[in-house]
């Protein structure tokens, strides 16, 4: 695997109003080429978004069948890939898509069997064994129903969190780190508490401690793509829940493709076409009806969340390329409450009365009682005379800072200001089988973020970025039965 890593901070800021505060932005560019040249004999394969069936075919006596024909079929696309065994009846086909299959057997003197719709999850090694029957004329079996598979090729631990769950269960924000804690050993830390620069949206998004580890010790991964932060260990983009098709939460892992974090891997797969057109279309509401008021706030604070999108995939030619994309936005406004001490009128007219003494600085003279100390004369009554105030600095004041909004003798104002989240992100992939031998598929998502949070004055606003790019490309090339080459190639910002 070859990585050439380009990272480096970058300061940005934007605030409306009349003056210019700082946002915290971080940019991170990572460009990886991976070549994987993959043998039948390696029980390991180098596989991060695909997986692999593997196994072993015999006759009742349990003698090896060497030579027999073992062909997968994608339930969704038809796609289909082949394997021979070998000697010892053993046969592997890597680097498949996740989805439902039908696995097809067949060797000269035995009946063909079939097992239809066995389900391949992300990163799985399925040991899918045959048993073949002496067969005097053409005949063919079929397997509707099977055990669950096991993974007797890795030691790893892992939990896939298959579409059904992703889309069903409820989940303020939609956001797919929110489902992490259904894996076993996983504890929720929401990104606030490890200084992510992801946003939060809704009831926030989580960057788990898996297995007790730090929750900066965890890597993400979107169809085999780097999708994590560097400097702070988030993710770089959360795609919408619909647009994932399952990601599986590992631990404990001995895969040589994997490295570099002590906790977990967070592995994501994202939905691509199939023959049949399918889409969907949606949105989200809440608001601030059924609220309650804040005990310090003078009224119900404002509240309005919308997310919104469509999805939409299918073919453009059947049984050969697919595509799959969708958008989605998300618009909040949130009430807060920001309190500060601000000059009350009295103040700025120079009444200070009430308050500690103020000395008059243009009265300094040395103090006779105390030789190289110096003494000054109080105002008069606590109140500077007019003609002492700078008239530069009440216009400034009477200008950008508004008068108290509450009687308390320490924070004398409040900005009820709302805080704003907006956020637009899209993907797209397609898919497409060149030959019988190559198939190729692209992903590019974009996501943008805008978190507006007010400050102590209502004519400023902090404005923060959060701004995620990811792309991959990726060729798979079977040469024979026993002889695979994979290229990937990918950007992540």
């Amino acid at each position: 695997m070859m990585g050439i890593p380009i990272t480096g901070p970058r300061s940005f800021a934007l605030s409306k109003g009349k003056s210019i505060s700082e946002a915290r932005r971080t940019r991170e560019c990572f460009i990886g080429v991976v070549v994987f040249v993959t043998f039948m004999q390696i029980n390991a394969w180098a596989q991060i978004s695909t997986a692999s069936f593997n196994g072993t075919v015999q006759d009742k006596t349990r003698a090896p069948l060497p030579g027999a024909a073992v062909v997968v079929e994608n339930v969704a696309t038809g796609v289909k890939r082949s394997a021979a065994t070998d000697a010892d009846g053993y046969y592997s086909i890597p680097l498949l898509q996740p989805g439902s299959y039908h696995i097809s057997v067949s060797l000269t003197g035995f009946a063909t069997l079939t097992k239809r719709e066995m389900p391949l999850l992300v990163n799985q090694i399925a040991k899918v064994d045959f048993t073949l029957e002496v067969a005097g004329l053409e005949q063919t079996i079929e397997v509707t129903a099977a055990a669950p598979m096991l993974e007797a090729s890795t030691s790893s631990l892992g939990t896939v969190v298959e579409q059904r769950r992703i889309v069903d269960l409820p989940l303020n924000g939609r956001q797919f780190t929110q489902l992490l804690v259904l894996t076993p050993g996983v504890a929720p830390v929401n990104v606030s508490q490890n200084g992510s620069l992801s946003p939060i949206l809704g009831a926030g998004s989580i960057i788990p401690s898996v297995n007790g580890q730090q929750n900066r010790s965890n890597m993400f991964f979107m169809d085999g793509m780097y999708n994590s932060d560097p400097f702070l260990s988030g993710y770089t983009i959360s795609p919408s829940v619909d647009a994932i098709q399952e990601f599986k939460v590992q631990s404990h892992i001995d895969q040589a493709e994997f490295g570099q974090v002590m906790g977990g891997i967070v592995n994501l797969v994202t939905k691509s076409g199939t023959d049949r057109l399918h889409g969907s279309v949606y949105e989200f509401h809440r608001n601030d009806n059924l609220d309650a008021r804040n005990f310090f706030d003078a009224r119900r604070p404002e509240f309005k969340q919308n997310q919104f999108g469509f999805t939409t995939g299918g073919p453009i030619r059947k049984g050969n390329t697919w595509f799959f994309g969708g958008y989605e936005g998300f618009r909040s406004s949130r009430g807060s409450a920001v309190f500060s001490r601000i000059p009350t009128p009295a103040e700025i007219s120079g009444d200070f009365r009430g308050h500690p003494p103020i000395f008059n600085p243009y009265t300094t003279r040395p103090d006779p009682n105390n030789p190289g100390q110096f003494i000054r004369d109080p105002f008069p009554n606590n109140v500077i005379p007019q003609e002492l105030l700078n008239a530069g600095n009440r216009f400034w004041i009477s200008k950008f800072i508004p008068a108290p909004n509450r009687t308390d003798p320490g924070p004398n104002f409040v900005n009820t200001q709302s805080r704003v989240t907006d956020q637009d992100q899209f993907s797209v992939r397609a898919d497409h089988q060149l030959t019988s031998k190559d198939m190729i598929y692209g992903r590019f998502s974009f996501s943008d973020t805008t978190i507006g949070s007010p400050v102590q004055l209502p004519v400023n606003r902090t404005d923060n970025f959060y701004n995620g790019r990811n792309a991959v490309l990726n060729w798979t090339h079977t040469f024979n039965p026993k002889l695979i080459t994979h290229f990937s190639v990918g950007y992540n910002e």
